[in-house]
């Protein structure tokens, strides 16, 4: 009794020491990434941190999430880190035990144990894969001229050290093979680093919809370099609105005004930029359908003293939890509102909103249960429908 309980002290000792070491990391790396020469070695330190600290987010996520109950991040980092010290030494044991000469049970437990490891792989394997969802989008007073019209929705690039180039190159090509007219880009193309930029702008100057492209700014966006980011995008040819809007005429052109045609309205990001609707939907024409870009749905929740037409907000942000537990749901949404706009479509009080999972990741470079994926909506007006 008395070696258990000396065991379960030590334990609970290497437990609250690893927390102290594990926020103190997280702080030093937060400010030698502004060093010279210490970037990177930071930034993958802290990588791996965010990694290791991956089950504690996940617990203080889903108790916030499914019962409302906040719970402060030491206590979880102790509890968690006790129970990774506790299984460490089970598998020791295991080890030990794994050493003498095999019998039946033991070949069983080794199996069992290599095939969960498989699954799990396979399973975090599927952040590789690429869905395209084509989804009908019935719009009243979209004129015949517009008949039609194939938008694609690409959000969430996240070009950065989880993310890799050539996995991007394939998106791009998938969304090349539909020939879309309209692309829609509603934020995040960087992670961790502005030095991705140039790798965004070698990818989306591949893009060659038959109207144009559109796009508005992130929260990694601004974290890493809003000027940076909309110069980039600019430079290839995309159009930007923050706070503002473009109009496609009749005749399939990219205007600044018309009487008749679909308004491609955009807005800023909601938690670390200035979005204002007011700026983006005030001069809409009352008989023009509206798509509103937003990086983060929960800007259909905005109240304005005003009353705007939107058709459709897109958005992205929420990865569609990136993490979705059998049972539990989502590690975390990135929403004020829970699940409500999740991925997929949405009600929000004045308009409908589509969320899109997204292509890359944040946080921890894995998805489960979200597979990446490009939406193409085709337009019709509600008379051919």
């Amino acid at each position: 009794m008395q070696r258990k309980r000396f065991t379960s002290l030590r334990l609970l000792g290497f437990a609250v020491l690893a927390t102290v070491v594990h926020f103190g990391v997280m702080e030093l790396t937060l400010v030698t990434q502004g060093w010279p020469y210490l970037f990177w070695p930071s930034l993958l330190v802290r990588f791996a941190a965010l990694i290791l600290a991956a089950p504690m987010f996940a617990i203080e996520s889903l108790m916030d999430l499914n019962y409302r109950i906040v719970l402060p991040m030491e206590p979880i980092f102790v509890v968690c880190y006790l129970v990774f010290f506790y299984l460490f030494e089970r598998l020791k044991a295991v080890w030990k035990t794994l050493e003498a000469p095999p019998v039946p049970g033991r070949r069983t437990l080794l199996l069992g144990t290599s095939a969960v490891a498989v699954g799990t792989v396979a399973l975090c394997q599927g952040a590789r894969e690429l869905i395209v969802r084509e989804e009908a989008l019935t719009l009243a007073d979209l004129p015949p001229g517009l008949e039609g019209l194939k938008v694609c929705l690409l959000s969430d690039l996240h070009r950065g050290p989880s993310t890799s180039k050539e996995f991007l190159q394939e998106v791009i090509d998938q969304v090349k093979l539909h020939e879309p007219d309209v692309i829609l880009l509603p934020g995040d193309f960087i992670s961790k680093s502005a030095h991705y930029l140039k790798d965004v702008e070698e990818l989306l100057v591949q893009l060659n919809p038959s109207i144009g492209s559109f796009a508005t700014l992130g929260n990694h966006d601004h974290w890493e370099g809003a000027e940076k980011t909309l110069e980039t995008l600019e430079r290839v040819g995309i159009h930007t609105l923050q706070n503002k809007q473009l109009m496609i005429d009749e005749r399939r052109r990219v205007v600044a005004r018309a009487d008749k045609g679909l308004c491609v309205a955009g807005v800023d990001d909601y938690w670390v930029g200035k979005p204002n609707l007011s700026d983006a939907l005030r001069s809409t024409p009352e008989t023009v359908p509206v798509i509103l870009l937003s990086h983060n749905p929960d800007v259909a929740e905005l109240e304005t003293e005003e009353s705007y037409r939107v058709d459709l907000q897109v958005s992205g942000h929420t990865h569609g939890g990136q993490i979705l537990l059998p049972g539990l749901g989502p590690v975390a949404t990135a929403s004020r509102f829970g699940t409500k706009y999740l991925s997929g479509w949405a009600q929000g009080p004045r308009w409908r909103v589509y969320t899109t999972v997204g292509i890359g990741t944040s946080m921890v470079p894995v998805r489960v249960g979200t597979t990446p994926e490009i939406i193409v909506f085709k337009l019709r007006s509600e008379t051919s429908a």
